[in-house]
């Protein structure tokens, strides 16, 4: 719906890199290098990563919410290794791509996706992952990193939340598992209104009708809070705020989209959250 062309601006920050080997060209490659090895990870570039960013800021300040950092790269073979602005690279052959330094620390954690069997494609794999901690406190913080993620995807209609875009992280000594910090938005922000017959699908709770929201809160009331976090949540100052951060622009014309996408979230959630 929204090109990145549209958002640029002279003054758009671009960190200059050289282009990947093709043997380098994973997202996420769950073997860690070692740790003076820390590179850039990169992916072609989406809106969403941009604002799932922002909004998870907004969110830490109160909870422990973790989420991977982007910012713009330009791929090329001149001048690399350095930040430029987009006004001194426009028409020089730079592909425009999204970067992320890997937060993987190999020394003190492990770091595993979920055993997912596709014989199972229905299966909730949340008890699952709880039942991984070593302490019941730990549970408890795991459980707060799973229901943060569940709230923010809600509110940004993420529609694909599967095995390979859920990442935990457990600590060599103590053995305590976390949710390792979130990436992969890409799937956020297409959708105006969602399928009331399919709302949320993620591989350890599906969310496919309110009333999965509802017997959710039933079981976890603590999240309804979660959710009602995001009724005071302005979308596009959020989605502005954070195209301002790197130099970008957000279109006039792109605004009613994203205003109406904002209200069908907070309905969804108003629903959800005040029914007995």
């Amino acid at each position: 719906m929204l090109s990145l062309s549209e958002c640029l601006t002279d003054e758009t920050k671009v960190y200059l890199l050289k282009p990947e080997e093709k043997k380098e060209r994973k997202w996420l490659n769950i073997k860690s290098r070692k740790p003076q090895e820390k590179r850039i990870l990169r992916k072609d570039f989406n809106h969403a990563d941009l604002v799932g960013v922002e909004l998870c800021d907004m969110r830490s300040n109160l909870r422990n919410l973790r989420c991977s950092r982007y910012f713009l790269i330009g791929e090329g073979y001149y001048s690399v290794n350095h930040g430029a602005r987009y006004k001194d690279i426009e028409g020089k052959g730079y592909q425009l791509r999204l970067g992320s330094y890997d937060y993987r620390d190999p020394e003190n954690y492990d770091y595993f996706k979920i055993d997912y069997d596709p014989q199972k494609r229905n299966k909730d794999y949340l008890d699952d992952v709880l039942a991984m901690a070593p302490t019941e406190e730990n549970r408890a913080q795991l459980l707060d990193d799973i229901e943060e993620l569940f709230a923010l995807d809600t509110f940004m209609g993420q529609t694909d939340r599967y095995w390979n875009t859920v990442v935990f992280e457990r600590n060599k000594k103590t053995k305590e598992v976390r949710l390792a910090p979130i990436s992969h938005f890409e799937h956020s922000l297409k959708i105006t209104e969602q399928d009331r017959n399919q709302i949320y699908g993620n591989i350890l709770h599906n969310f496919n009708t309110e009333q999965d929201y509802i017997d959710f809160i039933k079981e976890h009331p603590e999240f309804a809070e979660k959710l009602r976090f995001y009724l005071g949540v302005d979308l596009i100052d959020t989605i502005q705020r954070a195209y301002r951060i790197q130099g970008l622009k957000l279109p006039e014309s792109v605004i009613p989209f994203y205003k109406q996408m904002e209200d069908d979230r907070k309905v969804l959630i108003k629903t959800v959250t005040e029914t007995k």
